[in-house]
């Protein structure tokens, strides 16, 4: 049996590094069922679960962004030591941009896990498929990666603890997030609150996160601070890349924050300090990164600053189209960022082509990610 600190965690679209043990501090309920007036009704708080060690980690945020990274014991069995290396070597290849060649080694794994109905490692390897997915711009695909995980993670006797599922769901909250399911993201962070007793600090803080969007987009900006402030505060004590990369993302959202309260100047230091911190961070999380970049070559043109607005776009296009391709969303989004830039630099001409682009992947992606979608844990869990 793998132990749970050797897996990866799920951080906002990216890999996070292993992690392991309950969490270090109480997390309360409330601040992920308060985005939903039913659930907050029934909001408890969490016991403190202390724990004596953690082990070092990870390359986050989506994501994440987050690799669920898997190393073998001194104690295993020939045939594990070897599934554990094909995984850690098709995490590898995610990190190289080498996305074929990684779901075919995934594919593999899977396909060994399911022969020997370990649904743990059937959970993983699914949960890696989906981040490839994401990746790709495959979005609709890896959203059904994360919903079969949950389905055979939840097999009675599959895990010991809901760690695992925390996880997915963590990630699947995301993708949501990114598609446009917000319902769907919601009843995927109450599941969490409801249901869930384990979790890591990374884990719980992407999730966190993920509340504090839904709830600045219903326009509770004061309680999506607070929630931001307290995935911060999760973050904080712990020493690992992944909760950096969680880190990052929580400061470039509460920048945006500022911005939607005109708060400008402290958006722009906000953002200054959560690029800064990215450029520390190795293989951090594509589409977290890109975006973060591209929020705050928008906040800087806003301000005035059309030169250094323009060098932030082209950074943010550079890591979206080198590391997610010229077919994903994010992309798209950044482009028509730059497009609204370079329309209010008089550069019409140029801002027509990039506008058309973007809205042209933009479409296509709806087409291929949305079309169709209807999959949910209850139907997932019927099918079992």
């Amino acid at each position: 049996m793998i132990e749970p600190d050797t897996y990866g965690l799920v951080r906002p679209h990216s890999n996070l590094p292993p992690t392991g043990g309950p969490p270090s501090r109480a997390f309360t309920r409330e601040a992920l069922t308060a985005i939903s007036a039913r659930e907050s009704a029934k909001a408890a708080v969490w016991q403190r679960r202390p724990y004596s060690w953690r082990s070092a980690c990870h390359s986050l945020a989506r994501l994440v962004l987050v690799c669920l990274a898997v190393s073998g014991n001194a104690g295993a069995s020939e045939p594990l030591r070897g599934w554990v290396e094909r995984v850690v070597y098709a995490n590898t290849l995610v990190d190289q941009g080498k996305l074929a060649q990684a779901e075919a080694q995934y594919i593999d794994a899977l396909d060994e896990a399911y022969e020997e109905s370990d649904w743990v490692r059937v959970g993983v390897v699914l949960l890696n498929l989906g981040r490839v997915h994401d990746r790709q711009g495959q979005l609709l695909q890896a959203q059904k990666d994360c919903l079969q995980a949950i389905a055979e993670l939840a097999r009675p006797g599959a895990v010991d603890d809901d760690r695992y599922l925390v996880r997915v769901i963590a990630y699947l909250s995301g993708l949501y997030i990114q598609t446009g399911q917000y319902a769907k993201a919601e009843s995927a962070i109450a599941r969490v609150a409801r249901d869930s007793r384990h979790g890591s600090d990374p884990d719980l803080a992407v999730l966190l996160v993920n509340a504090g969007l839904l709830r600045a987009r219903r326009g509770e900006y004061r309680a999506a601070e607070a929630t931001l402030r307290e995935a911060l505060e999760l973050c904080s004590g712990t020493p690992s890349m992944g909760a950096s990369e969680v880190r990052v993302v929580a400061l470039s959202d509460l920048a945006s924050l500022r911005e939607r309260n005109g708060r400008m100047d402290e958006a722009l230091a906000l953002y200054g300090e959560a690029s800064a911190f990215w450029q520390a961070i190795p293989n951090p999380s594509p589409a977290a990164h890109a975006s973060g970049l591209g929020e705050f070559a928008r906040t800087t043109a806003k301000m005035g600053d059309y030169n250094s607005a323009d060098a932030l776009y082209r950074r943010a296009i550079g890591v979206a189209q080198a590391e997610l391709g010229d077919a994903h969303p994010v992309y798209a989004a950044i482009l028509a960022g730059y497009a609204e830039l370079l329309r209010a630099c008089g550069r019409g001409s140029e801002a027509r082509k990039l506008s058309s682009k973007a809205t042209e992947i933009r479409n296509r992606s709806m087409r291929e990610n949305l079309t169709g979608l209807t999959v949910d844990f209850e139907s997932m869990q019927g099918s079992n």
